[in-house]
């Protein structure tokens, strides 16, 4: 570590050199608070600007605002003005690591981390570098590379409870839970001294996933508790999460590794009562096992679920060029659904109920109606399907009270058909 630092410390005045030469033009000044997506003076001054740092410079600043308004319908325009910067200035660091946050997005990791590759390499002082190209690295399923990024960010900013915390997920997944509680003692140490409410629950976090992913019935039975759980009861034993953490662990091929993954994916959002965990999970067993196109589902599937579109859409258009199911098309039209792309989400979800009806189609397929219709008229046949296909979720249950129809709704509703 001491080596690392010391040729951290060699290179800061060359990348500072790198930074006092990057120009502060007027224009677009006011791009980190502008949330509208968008700044007629500021496109006056890109198309009137020579030089051709400062115009990137302004590219970049154009982009930033286009993406930061949180309308994904800007994002392949701010990806134009990105290429654009770094085509005028290569090293431009602002516009590759922006560029490279929007490749993350879209789960674009490779070309995340080349972009990220180049920012540290131009600019190794800077620490949001590192923090990306960790995400990216996790992508790839580096996650010996991710544990670098990590322990470089806790060189750059020692004194950071969230850098130990990452740093600690990090060592948990490369299976050195001693180190990782090592961490999270620093970082609690460093939190409570600050009384820093947001990390302290961080740090709790990471705490309870430490039991879980310790928590082993039998070392020497941990992989066929995990890859043999057939039962509820199996799934649901308070070791199961621990016993597939050290299957993956243990296991000698990346298959059995991406199937163990697979198996604790579906048990940590029960475990952790969050709808989101697990899907690191997925995102490994997918890195690591690439031509299922199972794994393309259910990664692409979780990702929709917690309304990552953009990426989830990604995974979701390979995994059905591999094999075409009804659920990937439903997965695929609630996503879309969700980026406001209607005709789109309409077209998926109408194949989907033409291969074999879903709930999630029928659902999609109710919400389209709703949003071009302005009506429940046709909307609530949909919905009203839904549910008497097994839907008992309360978003479901919320648009049929919404459209004025009981709970538990009739069979068939009065001058409608049945889908």
């Amino acid at each position: 570590m001491r080596t690392v630092l010391f040729v951290l410390l060699a290179t800061l005045a060359a990348s500072n050199a790198v930074a006092e030469d990057a120009p502060n033009p007027a224009g677009c000044a006011g791009f980190a608070k502008n949330t509208t997506g968008s700044d007629a003076d500021c496109d006056s001054a890109i198309a009137k600007e020579k030089d051709p740092k400062a115009k990137s410079v302004m590219l970049f600043r154009r982009a930033y605002l286009e993406d930061a308004a949180g309308n994904f319908a800007t994002y392949p325009k701010a990806l134009a003005d990105l290429d654009e910067a770094l085509r005028l200035w290569p090293d431009n660091i602002s516009a590759l690591h922006e560029r490279a946050y929007l490749y993350n997005e879209y789960g674009r990791w490779t070309e995340a981390q080349t972009d990220l590759d180049r920012q540290v390499r131009v600019a190794p002082n800077k620490i949001n570098g590192y923090t990306e190209r960790a995400l990216a690295r996790f992508g790839l399923g580096d996650l010996q590379g991710v544990e670098e990024d990590r322990r470089t960010e806790l060189l750059l900013q020692p004194n950071q409870p969230r850098n130990y915390i990452a740093h600690a997920r990090a060592l948990m997944w490369l299976g050195r839970f001693d180190e990782a509680r090592q961490d999270i003692a620093r970082a609690t140490d460093l939190a409570k001294r600050t009384a820093d409410a947001e990390e302290l629950k961080n740090i709790s976090s990471v705490q309870t996933d430490i039991g879980l992913w310790t928590n082993v019935s039998d070392p020497k039975l941990a992989k066929n508790a995990c890859l043999g759980a057939k039962t509820e009861a199996e799934y649901y034993k308070p070791t199961f999460v621990g016993d597939c953490t050290r299957a993956f662990l243990d296991a000698q091929t990346n298959k059995e590794k991406a199937d163990a993954l697979t198996q604790r994916s579906m048990m940590l959002p029960v475990a952790k009562q969050e709808r989101s965990a697990g899907l690191g999970d997925l995102r490994i067993a997918y890195a690591l096992d690439p031509s299922n196109p199972d794994h393309l589902f259910n990664l692409g599937s979780r990702l929709a679920d917690v309304h990552r579109g953009l990426e989830a859409i990604t995974y979701l258009d390979m995994a059905l060029k591999l094999k075409e199911t009804h659920y990937a098309y439903s997965a695929r039209a609630s996503a879309k659904y969700d980026l406001g792309d209607i005709n789109g989400a309409f077209a998926d979800a109408k194949k989907s109920f033409e291969i074999k009806p879903d709930i999630l189609a029928l659902t999609v397929l109710g919400d389209c109606f709703h949003t071009k219709d302005k009506t429940y008229n046709n909307a609530k046949i949909y919905w009203i399907a839904a549910y008497h296909l097994g839907d008992r979720d309360d978003g479901l249950i919320a648009r049929l009270k919404d459209a004025g129809v009981p709970i538990p709704p009739p069979d068939d509703v009065p001058g409608t058909e049945k889908p």
